[in-house]
């Protein structure tokens, strides 16, 4: 009941024009505090992005359905008891409708289910009513452009004749990653605001996920919000088959092969990655982070190769070039035919070269020069080996002061893989959004106050009350919620960013040993941090304190949101509930990310 509330005073405040959440004011303005982070509909394919609080990858309508979900926050079993309902609806085609289109018949407002032959469900789980107004609202307000799919009913839906696989083949990998994420944003939020349909989310086994789905979301012929699951198995046996199926096919399945979470992540199809034996000895381990990047590495590979290399291969959009190692005394000249042959139009990722005791090797030049070019090229980036593998030399690298180690290996490919998924904007997705930056634009004073200071945003004070009565966690001691640990907890929980986020429900460093056990990446293993990687709903932790990134929400003064505890003297001055932080992003922090 409380978030249903929530969501109404932030929406009333942020004057909402139709159903869906649109907003007046700029793009930028309008999907800052929207599900999509950033959307141009008059931009060029590579400068749309689609995200926000739900993001979608993976070959085949099953698996784009699937990841979108458990990046929205729902369990492998609710995901795939959602999925075994959504399969038997519309044929996983985001674009179907129930009944032929009609041009003259008004989607947008009438909630009439059928009006001279025309109305009917649309869409992944086949919305009818006002529920179908509300998410054609949703999508034209956030992509227009994609509303075609919906309009050309003979090419996109015919009848159940175009299913999931078809449509992707139909629309492009980008419309329709874009379409199905929009569509499982909409679901997502609906879920979440709705007291019956959010039972999905109380739910732990395949079976009792699709039973309350079949019962509380969808409601086919035949099923009522009553029925039992015995009567829901009978009517409906074939969900059921199918979520378990799903289940078994899907439970690991992950975008970046970390373990069952599709998380800011890549699968590799967006990458070429060109190299020497560093690359070459670490080429499983990044296969295994991205199974379809393109590695051409090679044992003794010079800089200068590896230009012939890049001018001869169909680049990707991000192009990580890892040499070096075997040329000790580059030129500020060869570093820019690298950057010349590879283009302008892609994202290039220089690696830093390394080396240590057991070599008389000096890469100091290499790496001023690579930095440099960095400093001095908006699309390239560092990925900073010579620092990471410095942090623990013994652990990382062989005797011969250059050449990692099997633990250095993975610690390579993990710094590929960080960089590249820091970078946003790869395909599909721009990193968090959604009911993450509405509720930090709920829970968190918008401005920086010195402490001591107490007050609370309402909404965070009604959202804190309700945790302490459900016996969850909030922190504070004397003054619950005004706690660092206890607001980041909150946040990710009650957005559902991450729903079991310090679940043990303990302070900063109990936080810590949460994030690592629960395969949350450390993305400044060196303890430096490039700032400009880091995106909303990586957390910061630092000896006794913690708080979490937002980036740029429009009205919020910092891109970090930040509370202080104050200790048990209530007359400590260190107190100050959730508000727009001023901590530093670097020196002693800890950064990690939720995923691979």
């Amino acid at each position: 009941m409380y978030i249903k509330y929530s969501f109404l005073v932030i929406l009333s405040a942020l004057l909402v024009v139709v159903p869906g959440f649109g907003l007046s004011g700029s793009y930028e303005d309008k999907f800052a505090q929207n599900d999509i982070i950033f959307y141009n509909p008059e931009g060029s394919d590579n400068d749309r992005c689609y995200g926000g609080f739900s993001k979608v990858c993976g070959d085949t309508a099953l698996e784009k359905i699937y990841s979108g979900l458990v990046y929205a926050g729902f369990t492998p079993e609710q995901a795939a008891g959602s999925l075994g309902n959504i399969a038997h609806e519309a044929n996983m085609n985001p674009a179907q409708w129930e009944i032929p289109y009609d041009p003259n018949f008004d989607y947008y407002n009438n909630t009439t289910d059928r009006v001279n032959g025309s109305g009917g469900g649309v869409g992944l789980i086949q919305w009818s009513f006002g529920r179908r107004v509300a998410v054609l609202n949703y999508v034209k307000t956030n992509a227009p452009n994609l509303m075609k799919y919906f309009e050309e009913y003979q090419v996109y839906s015919d009848g159940y004749k175009i299913n999931g696989d078809k449509f992707i083949e139909l629309a492009g990998e980008q419309d329709a990653n874009a379409l199905y994420t929009l569509e499982i944003q909409y679901l997502n939020e609906e879920m979440r605001n709705n007291d019956d349909y959010k039972k999905v989310f109380d739910q732990d086994t395949v079976e009792n996920a699709t039973w309350m789905f079949l019962t509380q979301v969808e409601r086919p012929a035949g099923i009522t919000k009553n029925s039992t699951l015995e009567q829901a198995k009978s009517v409906k046996p074939e969900r059921f088959q199918s979520a378990e199926e799903y289940y078994s096919e899907l439970k690991d399945f992950s975008c970046g092969g970390g373990g069952g979470s599709a998380v800011a992540s890549t699968d590799g199809s967006d990458v070429t990655i060109i190299g020497d034996s560093i690359t070459e000895g670490s080429k499983s381990n990044l296969l295994e982070l991205m199974p379809k990047a393109d590695i051409s590495s090679e044992v003794g590979r010079q800089f200068v190769a590896g230009i012939g290399v890049a001018e001869s291969m169909d680049l990707r959009k991000v192009v990580v070039f890892a040499l070096g190692t075997d040329s000790v005394a580059l030129t500020e000249d060869q570093i820019g035919q690298a950057l010349s042959a590879i283009g302008g139009d892609k994202t290039i990722v220089l690696v830093t070269n390394y080396s240590g005791p057991g070599s008389d090797l000096d890469y100091s030049n290499n790496n001023e020069l690579l930095r440099k070019a960095a400093d001095n090229n908006a699309n390239v980036r560092i990925a900073d080996w010579a620092t990471s593998a410095g942090e623990n030399p013994g652990e990382y690298i062989a005797s011969d002061g250059i050449r990692p180690t099997a633990a250095g290996q993975r610690l390579f490919a993990d710094l590929i893989y960080n960089v590249i998924t820091g970078l946003g904007n790869l395909g599909d997705g721009c990193g968090v959004g959604g009911a993450f930056a509405q509720l930090v634009l709920a829970y968190a004073w918008p401005e920086y106050h010195a402490s001591p200071y107490f007050a609370m945003m309402p909404d965070y004070e009604l959202v804190v009350a309700k945790r302490q009565d459900e016996g969850r966690y909030v922190g504070g001691g004397s003054h619950p919620g005004i706690d660092c640990g206890g607001w980041v907890t909150t946040l990710m929980q009650e957005s559902g960013y991450e729903p079991n986020y310090n679940d043990v429900s303990g302070g900063t460093a109990v936080q810590e040993q949460w994030v690592k056990d629960h395969g949350w990446t450390r993305l400044n293993p060196s303890g430096d941090i490039d700032t400009s990687l880091l995106r909303a709903g990586d957390v910061a932790l630092t000896d006794g304190h913690t708080f979490v990134f937002v980036g740029e929400i429009s009205g919020f003064d910092s891109n970090i949101a930040s509370a202080s505890y104050g200790g048990e003297n209530p007359n400590s001055g260190a107190w100050r509930a959730p508000m727009a932080g001023t901590e530093s992003l670097t020196g002693g922090v800890r950064w990690y990310r939720k995923g691979a």
